[in-house]
């Protein structure tokens, strides 16, 4: 007896995480036996991930700090990120990996001086992942570039460290908001809004004895923060034993404001007069002529070598 036999092709369609996969299946009859065979390609309704774009460190910037915050701009459908950092750009040398971050910014571990780092990110959803982003690149500086922090929120909760005191200067009866209305770093920033027109800012002081006798900062050359407001005259004061000095925010500094936040670096020898040595008035940051409803947010407040 002879069998006839016919091979039938026939379409499936499978869901599987929000594609569509169609499947084909083959069967090829012999007798009474039918073997089946499955090929499946992706037709998919959602795309993957978008590459994110790196926003900071600047590219081939020299003189980082040796703990640099790596920010990215959130990436299309992404629901988490792998970054790699590596001392060779094609990511064969010493690899740092991070595969769980779900946040678009990482504090690194302390790095090593005068060491230039390269770095990369892509997105990840359940069904895989976006391309890595273009490369950049950073140089830490040549000595051992530990920052004196004076408020930092980079973790999960606000800190003031080595006896800070704060201040907030106000004649607007304004509002000290908390929760603030946004956060830039951590979980919390320093957010003030002005009710009426007037003088309103923020001043870090010395504490305890350090008031009287003040306190070496000569070891540093540079105030560091982020800053987002809408007041147009904003100065930054550094005091010491009897002397304060006013330096106005520019864009030289990299200031405007816009109500976008602006990352300043200013060198502590800007201000003129200051004894180095014996400083008791760490920051100040005042709008001089706030106008109703002005606001100053600010955050990671530090000194660098």
């Amino acid at each position: 007896m002879v069998s006839i036999c016919q091979n039938v092709i026939s379409p499936i369609s499978l869901f599987r995480g929000g594609y569509m996969r169609q499947c084909f299946a083959l069967s090829v009859f012999t007798g009474c036996l039918a073997l089946a065979f499955i090929g499946c390609g992706d037709k998919g309704t959602n795309p993957l991930p978008g590459t994110p774009t790196l926003v900071t460190p600047p590219d081939s910037v020299t003189g980082t700090i040796l703990t640099p915050n790596l920010i990215w701009k959130k990436a299309t459908n992404a629901t988490s990120y792998e970054l790699q950092v590596a001392t060779t750009g094609d990511f064969t040398g010493t690899l740092t990996l991070d595969t769980t971050l779900v946040d678009t910014i990482k504090t690194t571990a302390k790095l090593a001086n005068a060491t230039r780092y390269f770095w990369r990110v892509k997105g990840i959803d359940a069904d895989g992942g976006s391309a890595y982003s273009l490369v950049r690149s950073f140089t830490t500086a040549s000595v051992g570039l530990d920052v004196w922090k004076i408020y930092s929120d980079t973790a999960t909760t606000a800190e003031f460290i080595n006896g800070v005191y704060l201040s907030i200067l106000d004649d607007t009866t304004g509002t000290f908001q908390t929760p603030p209305s946004e956060v830039k770093f951590g979980t919390n920033t320093l957010d003030f809004v002005a009710d009426t027109n007037g003088l309103a800012g923020f001043v870090f002081q010395a504490m305890g004895a350090d008031t009287a006798t003040g306190v070496d900062i000569s070891a540093y050359t540079k105030l560091h923060f982020w800053i987002k407001t809408t007041a147009p005259n904003v100065s930054v004061s550094l005091g010491s034993l009897g002397d304060t000095a006013y330096l106005p925010l520019t864009s030289a500094y990299g200031f405007a404001a816009d109500s976008a936040w602006h990352e300043i670096t200013i060198p502590l020898a800007s201000w003129t007069g200051v004894d180095l040595t014996k400083v008791n008035r760490y920051a100040g940051l005042i709008a001089a002529s706030a106008v109703k409803g002005e606001y100053i947010l600010l955050d990671d407040v530090w000194y660098a070598r």
